[in-house]
């Protein structure tokens, strides 16, 4: 059962700098204008081109039906690795979906998952080190807040139609709401230390 919706089809390519990339994976956050993450695969100088091209601040671009303006490379963690083909392949990560990168005080953060797990893996400890908050590991606590936290819609998919090869959630970490959930789980005994 997928619980997380994104598309899952070819990969499409992008030509944003003087040459075509394939992208295989691309989690647009719509609302944001944003990327939460992206891969491009091809010949070095292609992939460096569209990636420059992105990074170039201010600069609108239109990927896959979704408008994207990145403010430069700050915002990202850049990943690449040469393929035994010899094409260069390049991950673009939002820091917010990094547990290393995360800034707790930003106010948000993502969740990459592929869809499989009804809770993704890292829920826990990204909101965790989010909230200064005395959350607890137990499952019933992760369910209840996760859960809940949807409920709320403090949780959200940032795009079912755009995503492709991954999805990703927004998580917003206003301290004074999941403390009102914390204290309403606590309050009906659906919690407990």
């Amino acid at each position: 059962m997928s619980y997380l919706k994104y598309r899952v089809r070819d990969d499409f390519t992008i030509h944003l700098g003087q040459f075509r990339t394939h992208v295989p994976t691309f989690v647009p956050h719509e609302s944001k204008s944003t990327i939460v993450a992206m891969q491009m695969i091809g010949d070095a100088a292609r992939v460096n081109s569209n990636w420059a091209s992105l990074m170039h601040g201010g600069s609108q671009h239109s990927i896959n039906t979704c408008a994207v303006k990145l403010g430069g490379s700050k915002d990202f963690l850049k990943m690449t690795a040469v393929l035994p083909c010899g094409w260069k392949e390049m991950w673009l990560i939002n820091k917010q979906a990094s547990y290393k990168s995360m800034e707790p005080g930003k106010g948000y953060f993502y969740l990459l998952g592929d869809g499989e797990e009804m809770i993704p893996r890292n829920f826990y400890l990204m909101l965790d080190k989010a909230l200064p908050l005395p959350l607890r590991s137990k499952f019933e606590w992760i369910l209840y807040l996760w859960e809940h936290g949807r409920k709320q819609r403090y949780i959200t998919q940032t795009s079912i139609y755009d995503s492709i090869g991954l999805g990703a959630w927004y998580v917003i970490t206003d301290t004074d709401k999941w403390a009102r959930l914390l204290s309403s789980g606590l309050n009906s005994n659906a919690l407990s230390f």
